[in-house]
C-alpha cells in the first residue's frame, strides 16, 4: 500500500516498511506497477474482459484506468513534471466526469490494444 512516502507490505511471517529515499525509486516502482498491470491486462482474453452491466462493478479496463489515471494525475504529473501518460482521457478515467452508466457504452473507454500502445 502506498502511504505519503512509504511502502508498506505486509506478509504473514512479517511486516516490511521500505522508507521512500527519493522521486526517483517512486518513479521507478510506478513504472514496475505499471508494466505489471499491462502484463495482467494482456493475459485477459477479450471473452475475458467483456464481463456483463452491473451498477456494483466497473468494466476492468476501465477499473485499471481508473487507478493508473489517479497516479498519473497525483503522482507523475506533479513529481516528475511530466505529461499526461494518455493525452485526452482524463475524462474517460475521472470517475467524476464519467458516470457509472457511461463507462459501459462501446467505444468509451479504449480498447486493450489502444491501451498498450498508449502507455507502454
Amino acid at each position: 500500500l502506498l502511504f505519503l512516502g512509504a511502502v508498506s507490505t505486509s506478509s504473514a511471517a512479517s511486516d516490511i516498511v521500505v522508507s521512500m529515499d527519493s522521486t526517483a525509486l517512486l518513479l521507478s516502482m510506478l513504472n514496475e506497477t505499471n508494466t505489471r498491470m499491462l502484463d495482467l491486462l494482456n493475459d485477459l482474453s477479450d471473452d475475458q474482459l467483456a464481463v456483463p452491466y452491473h451498477r456494483g462493478i466497473n468494466p476492468p479496463i476501465w477499473e485499471l484506468g481508473h487507478c493508473a489515471f489517479f497516479y498519473d494525475f497525483f503522482l507523475l504529473r506533479h513529481l516528475n513534471n511530466q505529461g499526461a501518460r494518455m493525452p485526452g482521457y482524463d475524462d474517460v478515467w475521472d470517475s467524476l466526469e464519467n458516470y457509472h452508466e457511461d463507462r459501459w457504452r462501446e467505444g468509451v473507454i479504449p480498447n486493450k490494444a489502444t491501451k498498450n500502445k498508449v502507455c507502454a
